[in-house]
């Protein structure tokens, strides 16, 4: 159960019991209500309370509100802390008591009202649906759908762990639709997520009905036979119309044949504290160089330059190639536009090429200067890792993948909710300004029944459809459409910025070429340009060795094991990589 749940149940019981309480007025349990109620509201939402403050919401008088409060704290119900430096002033939080228990009574109500108004029954666990806060009508799933999953054989879902594939799970789960429970869903880290796809490739029976598959696998898993064309299946289902834009349809496409459908895409943006810009009277960086003196004045105690995915293998590779483009240095730009979402194919040579040429040079320093700005645990951290530190408001800028991004407006532990602007890539050389744009797509794969597989697409094109709720920007499928709730009210910053890019034509795929090798070179990648960030190589060696081994891909047989099966460790569980020079700002 996450914390807006708990908020909106509070919520929720708010309503229901004002309107017991103005029908019976006469009771005397009212203001322990408002208190802990405004506590754990206050907790969650990280709101200051101070005994003011919690007087105001009693309902007593002043002075009897203040026995009352003092009653609570000396019964270990409330808790004081020191606020300030003066050490006179103090704030007032829920004890980790009162916590449990009110958390464990909102977990109770939640199942009295999922079985009351929804379609869940009372002995299922209510970890296994989501309370929802968007109007029932647009969940309202086929017929079809609800009745083969009425006997509980769920379909099982394989995802990537990240905020787009969680929401699609409250999407499914939701307590009025009833088509399945969170265990169905399997969300995994990219680099674990694809060898399960490739472990579950090897079994008689799919253990999975439906899984997501990163852009930049599609050739990869099509050509070794790991997920199956799907035209036939979508064309029988009567959703192929719902499938986005040409331009989306094509990335779902290898030799001809359709193997997905494109279900969110993701624009890696520049991220920047807007508040920490205009009090320093300074202009937003356009150019590495102005990155790193921005990073550099903006530093302070307690509060880094800069955050970036720089962990090792798939994240900083994924930030090398994405830089490089912005450094002059795709392998694409000879051969057509700087922007568009066209992928074409790829020699592995051509490659192999910019990565020792001078941009792959620049790349690699400015990823050397981008350390120097960056927390001490830079190159164990990625995606989450260094949202989270950006979202805490200990950095002043940050690279970030916009379905991570949306965070930032709607998680209600954000201490940076509107203080953040969205910007054009910084360049270097004549690199281009447009976003790399990455996402993902939903696939059936090669080794479920045909029976299942018919299933399986119903879902896919309920889900992509506007009757789930699916949203799309300028034609890009962007987020599920929580039209009532407030994470998808307030991402709408990041959504209007990802509209203006569409719009201008800057948005572009050069950081992942299309080619069935991409995974090997992304992990050869992950390595070299990792050991050169660690300083255990340098960097012409670095690149080097990456352009030698690229290169010689196409001298043996490709297969599935090429790639490390190395897990890639985060900054949460990771010790022991070495680090780079010391920083400032500490």
């Amino acid at each position: 159960m996450n914390e807006l749940e708990v908020l909106r149940i509070v919520k929720l019981i708010e309503k229901v019991y004002g309107a017991f309480d103005r029908a019976m007025p006469d009771r005397d349990d009212r203001p322990f209500w408002n208190t802990v109620t405004h506590l754990v509201r206050s907790e969650y939402v990280k709101k200051t309370v101070t005994i003011t403050s919690l007087c105001s919401v009693t309902g007593l008088p002043y002075a009897t509100s203040r026995r009352f409060i003092r009653s609570l704290i000396s019964q270990g119900l409330i808790v004081r802390s020191v606020r300030g430096k003066s050490e006179k002033t103090h704030s007032l939080h829920p004890s980790e008591g009162m916590m449990k228990a009110f958390e464990s009574y909102a977990r109770e109500m939640k199942s009295i009202f999922a079985e009351a108004i929804g379609a869940r029954c009372s002995g299922e666990s209510e970890d296994e649906y989501y309370f929802g806060g968007a109007r029932a009508p647009q969940f309202v799933p086929p017929s079809k759908l609800t009745s083969a999953t009425s006997n509980r054989d769920e379909l099982q879902f394989l995802m990537n762990d990240d905020s787009y594939f969680a929401a699609l799970r409250n999407v499914w789960t939701d307590f009025r639709s009833n088509l399945g429970s969170t265990s169905s869903f399997h969300l995994h880290q990219c680099p674990e997520m694809r060898r399960e796809l490739i472990e579950n490739s090897k079994r008689a029976v799919s253990r999975y009905d439906i899984v997501s598959v990163n852009l930049s696998w599609l050739g990869e898993l099509a050509e070794s036979g790991v997920i199956q064309p799907i035209a036939d299946l979508l064309d029988q289902s009567g959703y192929a119309s719902s499938v986005a834009d040409a331009d989306m349809r094509a990335l779902s496409q290898w030799n001809g044949e359709n193997y997905g459908v494109p279900i969110y895409c993701s624009v890696n943006t520049f991220a920047a504290r807007s508040d920490l810009f205009e009090e320093a009277g300074l202009k937003y960086p356009k150019t590495f160089d102005e990155v790193i003196a921005a990073g550099r004045k903006l530093a302070g105690p307690g509060r880094y330059g800069i955050v970036w995915d720089a962990g090792p293998g798939t994240p900083v590779a994924q930030s090398f190639m994405a830089l490089m483009a912005a450094a002059g240095g795709s392998p694409l730009l000879a051969r057509g536009p700087r922007t568009g979402l066209l992928r074409k194919r790829l020699q592995e040579e051509e490659l192999a090429d910019v990565i020792v040429s001078d941009a792959g040079h620049r790349t690699l320093g400015y990823m050397h200067r981008l350390i120097e700005i960056s927390p001490p645990t830079i190159l164990r951290s990625a995606w989450d890792d260094s949202l989270d530190v950006f979202m805490s408001g200990k950095a002043a800028m940050g690279y970030i993948w916009s379905m991570r991004a949306t965070r930032l407006e709607y998680d209600i532990r954000s201490l940076v909710k509107a203080r953040v602007k969205y910007l054009l890539q910084p360049v270097a050389f004549g690199g281009t300004r447009a976003s790399p744009l990455s996402g993902f797509l939903l696939a059936i794969p090669t080794n479920l029944p045909k029976e299942r597989a018919r299933l399986a697409i119903e879902a896919v094109g309920w889900l992509i459809s506007t009757k789930s709720g699916h949203q799309r920007e300028h034609g890009l499928p962007m987020a599920p459409r929580f039209a009532t709730d407030s994470e998808m009210k307030a991402s709408s910053r990041v959504l209007s910025f990802i509209h203006d890019l569409a719009q201008k034509g800057l948005l572009h795929t050069q950081h992942r070429p299309a080619t069935p090798r991409f995974p090997q070179i992304e992990a050869i990648l992950g390595e070299e340009v990792h050991a050169a960030l660690r300083r255990e190589k340098d960097d012409v060696s670095a690149l080097n060795s990456a352009a030698l081994r690229i290169s010689r891909l196409t001298e043996k047989p490709r297969t599935l094991l090429d790639v490390p099966n190395g897990p890639f460790l985060s900054v949460r569980d990771h010790a022991s990589v070495r680090q780079g020079a010391a920083r400032p700002g500490r």
